[in-house]
């Protein structure tokens, strides 16, 4: 490569931020499995801490995307590197710590973080729903996939019923894999 565009700087930022954010979680976890006689954790934050990392590696595999931005501003690169941003703080606040004694202790941490958590989702499919469009001038796939993404997490932000969290984590997996099999495939 004979000289480094603008593109790739953005990209290289942007894969900076995505890789402290599964870093982070992979500590996270590295930590409750070093304590796990100690730890006992619900099922609810380990499901989204897989959904967060899936997210992650998923907006890694979008970096390509950002390559094929001719142009750049710095208003573009702070709005799309916003996105990792946004995802990192998710994570950070989603992923269950190693100090809860018991299944109750981390569904109330679950619980204390889950509105910050799911509003900074809603957060991020808005900006990845701008991103598509105004950087790439066309959605990836139909904007109905996120509309309904951002539907499920405002009821996850309002509810603090677990069986709506479960049976809102078990259809945001199936939403993941509706939108992105696809992406995968084609």
């Amino acid at each position: 490569m004979d000289q480094i565009t603008e593109g790739l700087l953005v990209a290289f930022m942007f894969i900076l931020i995505l890789s402290m954010g599964v870093g982070s979680i992979l500590v996270a976890c590295a930590g409750l499995v070093d304590r796990r006689a100690d730890v006992k954790v619900h099922w609810l934050p380990l499901a989204w801490t897989v959904i967060l990392l899936l997210m992650h590696l998923s907006l890694f595999w979008n970096t390509l995307d950002i390559l094929l931005v001719e142009e750049w501003g710095f208003g573009e690169f702070v709005f799309v590197t916003a996105g990792p941003v946004i995802l990192y703080l998710a994570a950070g606040a989603m992923v269950p710590q190693a100090d809860c004694a018991t299944v109750e202790d981390s569904l109330a941490q679950y619980f204390n973080a889950a509105r910050l958590v799911f509003a900074l989702l809603v957060l991020l499919a808005l900006w990845s729903i701008a991103t598509q469009y105004f950087l790439l001038g066309k959605f990836l796939q139909s904007p109905f996939w996120e509309v309904l993404d951002i539907a499920v997490l405002v009821v996850l932000m309002l509810s603090r019923k677990t069986g709506v969290h479960a049976v809102c984590a078990a259809l945001y997996s199936l939403l993941l894999l509706g939108y992105y099999v696809p992406l995968g495939l084609g």
